[in-house]
């Protein structure tokens, strides 16, 4: 331990400007005891807890070892340079949801993730550490100078968020990429000194992985792409994997968490087994940090899993989700519900639901935190669900009007089923978009300001209508009684991994995909309406099933619809 260096730091803990927490204005006179390393500022308690919410690494003045280089970051920021440049444009102590001494920690947990991800009140600073009134710059180098796809043929892409240009690829998975997250990570959210990125992929081959991404690929004059590499795999789910990195564990760095959402496995006509699973990832940090050209070599990990939580939802699990405010891990399924889930056990807590005037709620795709209480998930008939968490709280129960409850959630329909949301930050921070299966990205906002023009709006109200209307018409009862019948679907193997078939069960046509891992058929829908791109796949014509694309004789991609 440097005792220098810890001297030092308490005294810097000990200036006037440092011993005003720069968030709330709660006085410390003899000084903080916890530093929050990411954004080298001196915090009360009720921050810290806010900032290791969402993965913000704290130090503590007493129990932890400190360097030189340390101190002189510490003295090149501190909490006036916070409060010049990261809390240039905030709203007065007690004010416009910015905190004050005794506040609910919700409140700070929301002004924290406003602060710093959204960068909301952010000012680029200038030669002497004051905000210049730029407004929401870029700052520092984070996962926002990237972004990375994954693909159904294997391969995960990392591109330059600026040019577009493709950077490198990663090459590892035996099937199809089906879910990507970040780890906490960056300017020391895993211990590996700030100089790269770790992505989690979940794939239909059962696995997850761990990669690792230095920072120097997106340095034109030398992308050290040799060192993007696997350094773990988690093994043994059932089938297609969701992931989502956890906050790190604010006592060590170095030891991180995620989870991953498993879609179960076919026994008989019944899809069982989806499970959720809690993994503690151990990094061993770089010991060699002078980028570009000295890191010689990726960081590793070990990996071991500490809880798993089986068939509490109806159906497959399809994705997991983390909620920075609650601290609470989201996931959901097949069934049309989300579970609200403890983070470090993995346990359900409750349950979002919701209703759409018909039967059996829709499967639900994809969910997603807004970071600011609300929760959103789509659908496979298009719908998208936003769930206020806060307002729900106040008059009880899980949404949806079921169980005596009178929170209704918000219903934004689209013309074809939405894939995925996701939420957006900085400028945008609040507003959300959605990938629709008719190829449209549409963003959602609460912002005035922001909302697209009448003509934009009464348009993709009649798509909605058009849309509806043209699914109404089903298959009719005698196209159903030919279909084969879905009890005898043992005899009738798929031919390859992904084949999408039609079946009668119980009079009704439902949509069924192969999955070679578990030699059976996956129910996946019921057909609702017919689709204009019909098409024959392995010989059998089909006009009504689930909207992908599937590759069929010739090169040629044949389009369905459930």
């Amino acid at each position: 331990m440097n005792s220098q260096a810890e001297s030092a730091v308490k005294k810097l803990a000990r200036l006037p400007l440092n011993t005003v927490c720069a968030n709330c204005g709660t006085v410390q006179r003899h000084g903080f005891s916890t530093v929050c390393i990411k954004y080298l500022t001196f915090v009360c308690n009720m921050c810290k807890t806010s900032h290791q919410a969402v993965s913000h690494r704290c130090k503590s003045l007493t129990m932890s070892s400190w360097t030189q280089g340390e101190v002189l970051q510490l003295k090149k920021h501190g909490n006036d340079y916070a409060r010049n440049v990261w809390l240039a444009t905030a709203p007065t102590i007690g004010s416009g949801g910015r905190p004050k001494q005794g506040d609910d920690v919700n409140v700070f947990k929301r002004f924290v993730i406003k602060v710093y991800e959204e960068k909301k009140y952010y000012s680029e600073p200038d030669g002497n550490g004051n905000g210049n009134g730029n407004g929401n710059a870029d700052g520092d180098a984070d996962s926002s100078s990237i972004y990375v796809t994954g693909s159904k043929d294997k391969l995960i892409r990392i591109f330059h968020s600026t040019t577009h240009a493709l950077i490198h690829t990663l090459e590892g998975h035996d099937n199809a990429v089906t879910s990507l997250s970040w780890l906490p990570c960056g300017d020391g959210g895993i211990g590996i000194g700030g100089h790269g990125w770790i992505l989690i992929s979940g794939s239909w081959d059962g696995t997850a992985k761990l990669w690792y991404i230095p920072h120097t690929v997106t340095v034109a004059t030398s992308m050290d792409t040799a060192l993007c590499r696997c350094i773990a795999t988690l093994p043994g789910h059932e089938n297609t994997v969701s992931v989502v990195g956890l906050p790190s564990d604010p006592s060590n760095s170095n030891i991180t968490r995620l989870a991953t959402g498993s879609a179960g496995i076919a026994q008989g006509n019944v899809i069982s087994e989806h499970k959720i699973r809690l993994w503690e990832i151990t990094l061993t940090p770089l010991t060699t940090l002078t980028p570009p050209n000295n890191n010689k070599s990726a960081p590793t990990a070990s990996v071991q899993l500490k809880n798993t939580v089986g068939n509490d939802h109806n159906g497959p699990i399809r994705g997991v989700a983390y909620d920075a405010l609650s601290s609470m891990l989201l996931s959901c399924s097949n069934d049309g519900t989300v579970k609200v889930r403890d983070a470090h056990s993995g346990e359900a807590i409750a349950t979002l639901s919701f209703h759409t005037g018909g039967g059996q709620p829709p499967m639900l795709l994809h969910v997603a935190s807004m970071g600011d209480g609300n929760v959103i998930a789509c659908a496979e008939d298009g719908t998208v669900v936003v769930w206020n968490m806060v307002e729900m709280n106040q008059v009880g129960g899980g949404g949806g009007g079921g169980g005596g409850s009178s929170y209704k959630p918000q219903v934004i329909p689209h013309p074809n089923t939405v894939w995925k949301i996701i939420p957006l930050d900085k400028a945008y921070a609040g507003d959300f978009a959605t990938a629709c299966h008719d190829g449209m990205i549409r963003i959602f906002t609460t912002n005035s300001t922001r909302m697209a023009s009448d003509a934009d709006r009464a348009a993709f109200a009649s798509a909605v209508e058009a849309a509806k209307a043209k699914s109404s018409t089903g298959p009719s009862a005698e196209e159903i009684a030919g279909l084969p019948k879905w009890e005898m679907n043992t005899t009738n193997p798929g031919k390859s991994e992904g084949q999408v078939m039609v079946f009668n069960k119980n009079g009704k046509a439902i949509a069924a995909q192969w999955s070679a891992a578990s030699r059976a058929w996956i129910e996946v829908g019921e057909v609702t309406g017919r689709n204009e791109n019909a098409g024959t796949i392995d010989g059998v014509q089909y006009d009504h099933v689930f909207p992908i694309e599937m590759d069929a004789a010739g090169g040629a991609v044949q389009k369905f619809q459930i």
